[in-house]
């Protein structure tokens, strides 16, 4: 069965977050329930340690770095929590790790699509994590399209990062603090995305449920 585009089945919020002058931050949180297997996401710009080491426990804490972090002044990047299934949240804590230089690419017509962890098409991230999930770095130049597929069963949504796009027809920006949120569903679906009015950056998530999986 071939993918059928959708419209967004909910607009979840983002909430800003500032420590002083050296650290802001667009959260996506309180929505781990609809972002399942996801917990939360925080899109953030530090300029100095902000954080005191502190642990984290029954969940993946992943840390994406954007490329232009590499002048060293600010560190742009994405927190990304994940949960685990029950039977692996006492398992031995271990890291995986991927260099930019080694992040596969997937270069389209006025697209590439960067592949950290998960897959597109037939291009897969060397990781293997703990818990099933996608994550794409999707760049678009001005009027590009591009159909991202989203399995039957996993839970998709899509975080701005800069410029505007068009989600399914419906316009965000990263300063509109809201994205939107697909649901799980039985039949698989693609997920269209334009940047009509300039280059634009998106990351899209993806994953099949946890709480589905342990009912």
């Amino acid at each position: 069965m071939a993918p059928e585009a959708t419209t967004p089945s909910v607009i979840a919020p983002l909430q800003r977050a500032n420590h002083g002058s050296h650290f802001r931050a667009y959260g996506l949180r309180g929505m781990a329930a609809l972002i399942d297997p996801f917990l939360g996401v925080d899109h953030a710009w530090m300029r100095a340690p902000t954080f005191p080491p502190h642990p984290h426990a029954g969940l993946s804490a992943v840390s994406y770095l954007f490329l232009d972090s590499e002048t060293g002044k600010t560190v742009h990047s994405l927190q990304i929590f994940v949960g685990l299934a029950r039977e692996r949240q006492d398992m031995a804590p271990f890291a995986l790790r991927l260099e930019p230089q080694d992040v596969p690419v997937v270069q389209l017509p006025g697209a590439k699509v960067r592949v950290p962890v998960g897959r597109f098409g037939g291009t897969g991230s060397p990781l293997n994590p703990p818990t099933d999930v996608t994550m794409l770095d999707l760049s678009l130049e001005a009027g590009a399209e591009l159909a991202v597929p989203v399995a039957a069963g996993h839970c998709a949504f899509v975080m701005p990062i800069f410029g505007t796009a068009m989600v399914d027809g419906l316009s965000f920006g990263l300063d509109d603090l809201k994205l939107p949120v697909f649901p799980a569903q039985d039949a698989p679906r693609a997920i269209t995305l334009r940047a009509p009015l300039g280059s634009a950056k998106v990351m899209l998530f993806a994953g099949p449920p946890l709480h589905a999986a342990s009912t």
